[in-house]
């Protein structure tokens, strides 16, 4: 037993060391970008403590500029189809940096909270392309390992940023936003410098080419996956014409549709993290709440990744997507259920730990179910969708949540927070079954 368990650890970082070259690249984009939206997770606590709005109106600003993910991303998901995903990933994060570089110079302004929901709206924009990116680069045998790595950067920097943020909320909040634009400014020429376009169409002629060398290199070495001519997949081939729009698309795959449907509840219950739980820390530990938040919680959550995301991904990798997702269900159950029960930080280490888990399996899993399902023509918009319909969980939890502890109290979340959880874990059940389903008709046919 010990010895299987051994094995299956080593053959899992394994499989990290023979990714593209670009993985790694997109690796550190991630991380850094992850410290160039490190003001989102303290949006609340900077409306409240900083800008003196109330829970309501707080709310309210974070659900716009949740909202405002759902034209960016569609938006940036029918560009990164047609000019390509580095090109629209530089465009919108350009966009982002410079709105960032605004707020250096307003202080405590009003202006701040909407240009930050613009700044939300081209952040949503540039996540299309990128997903499609990790998507192209990788292949279903090893898309899993590379979203988790991705996964891990984008983590790895949040609790970088939370460390900053947690220092600098309180003496110098402009410096935060100094931060945010030199990380989006290195990103891009990180991207620009090191990684290549990959939508299919652009490197069509390239990549037949490269496919033919792979293959003999595969003979000569077995590591083909080494090799950088190995980025760009293209031996998945889609079974819809470029030219096809979307929904004609998304009508042939109507189990996508269920699923990013399905994924709306994940996000709302995700959302009480950067809205409920720094309201909860402030409750218990009143001033300190923003440092309970950022250096305790946030820290815990990256560090939690950054240790178990490797053992995870390893323990879960022959499971089916849909079978994990429903473990990220339980473990966002008891993970975020608990909270209301929670006076000391050392239980709050727990329950971070716990719905960290989650966080793991719910976020790779997600989004390699997107990349296996979806066509490699239409990714871009594949991915928009499905950041606009899961994301309208972020978009309306801070709302609906702000009104809740309004008239009732947040100790009425997480009890209803904990059946959210249940209820995920039977959608994605019932996704299962569908599934099932259809591959018997299928095989039947």
């Amino acid at each position: 037993m010990t010895a299987t368990i051994v094995n299956t650890i080593k053959n899992s970082f394994k499989e990290y060391t023979v990714l593209s070259k670009s993985i790694y690249i997109l690796f550190l984009v991630r991380v850094v970008n992850s410290l160039g939206t490190l003001i989102f997770p303290f949006l609340t606590l900077f409306l409240t403590e900083k800008l003196m709005l109330n829970e309501k109106t707080a709310g309210m600003y974070v659900t716009i500029a949740s909202t405002a993910f759902a034209p960016g991303a569609i938006i940036g998901g029918k560009l990164s189809d047609q000019i390509g995903r580095k090109k629209t990933y530089i465009i919108f994060q350009s966009a982002a940096g410079l709105c960032m570089a605004m707020c250096i110079f307003l202080k405590n302004s009003l202006l701040i909270p909407w240009i930050l929901i613009f700044a939300a709206l081209f952040v949503a924009g540039a996540q299309p392309a990128n997903s499609a990116m990790i998507a192209d680069i990788t292949q279903k045998s090893n898309r899993k390992t590379g979203f988790s790595i991705i996964f891990l950067g984008n983590n790895l920097g949040i609790g970088l940023g939370g460390i900053l943020a947690g220092f600098l909320f309180q003496n110098n909040t402009s410096l935060l936003f100094v931060i945010c634009t030199i990380a989006m400014i290195i990103t891009n020429i990180l991207l620009a410098l090191f990684v290549r376009e990959t939508l299919p169409d652009i490197n069509t002629s390239e990549n037949s080419n490269n496919l033919s060398r792979q293959e003999t290199d595969s003979k000569l070495s077995g590591e083909a996956i080494r090799n950088e001519y190995s980025e760009v997949d293209i031996t998945e081939k889609s079974d819809v014409n470029k030219k096809e729009s979307f929904f004609k698309v998304l009508i042939k795959k109507p189990v996508l549709l269920i699923f990013c449907v399905a994924c709306v509840l994940f996000s709302l219950i995700y959302s009480q993290y950067n809205f409920s739980i720094p309201l909860q820390t402030k409750l218990l530990f009143g001033e300190k709440g923003a440092w309970v938040f950022g250096s305790i919680i946030m820290i815990t959550n990256t560090l939690t990744i950054i240790i178990l995301t490797f053992f995870v991904t390893a323990f879960s990798a022959k499971k089916k997507t849909l079978t994990n997702l429903i473990l990220a269900g339980a473990f966002f159950a008891v993970g975020f259920g608990m909270i209301g029960m929670i006076k000391s930080i050392l239980l709050l280490i727990i329950s971070t730990v716990l719905w960290s888990i989650g966080e793991i399996l719910y976020t790779t899993n997600s989004v390699v179910y997107i990349a296996d399902n979806a066509p490699s023509t239409h990714r871009g918009r594949f991915n928009s969708f499905y950041t606009i319909i899961s994301g309208s969980g972020h978009a309306i939890g801070p709302a609906v949540t702000g009104i809740v502890i309004d008239r009732s109290g947040i100790e009425i979340v997480w009890p209803v927070v904990f059946g959210l959880s249940i209820l995920s874990m039977f959608f994605m059940y019932g996704i299962s079954l569908f599934e099932n389903r259809l591959r018997r008709v299928s095989k039947h046919n």
